[in-house]
């Protein structure tokens, strides 16, 4: 993957209607950061899911100082050490000392990606 630019704008992001207009906005502070158009949507609700779900990605980020892509690989990560451990322990000819120490590793792997500061 490659390196991402985390120059975005900090702040909590909020919908907003834009004035009369069935348009959204989704905007940090006094700044319009993303206007969503009416026209570009098939009816109201898309348009308010989306800007919704614009804010949320916006906070998101701001929050945890990853990007969606970066959590779903974490995500992703997670899973496989946790399915890893479980085939380690059903399988009989794994001693549990070894399971615990890929545990531990693993362990140690999650106890940095907490560390990733916004």
């Amino acid at each position: 993957m490659s390196k991402i630019n985390r120059n975005w704008t900090k702040g909590e992001a909020t919908v907003k209607n834009w004035d009369s207009l069935p348009n959204k906005v989704v905007s940090v502070g006094d700044y319009v950061n993303f206007d969503i158009w009416e026209h570009q949507h098939s009816n109201t609700k898309s348009l308010n899911a989306d800007a919704e779900l614009i804010a949320d990605v916006f906070n998101t980020a701001n929050k945890t100082g990853l990007t969606p892509s970066e959590l779903l690989e974490q995500r992703d990560k997670l899973i496989d050490w946790i399915d890893a451990i479980i085939d380690e322990y059903e399988n009989p000819e794994t001693s549990i000392s070894e399971v615990m120490r890929h545990a531990s590793n693993y362990a140690h792997a999650i106890d940095n990606a907490k560390n990733i500061k916004p």
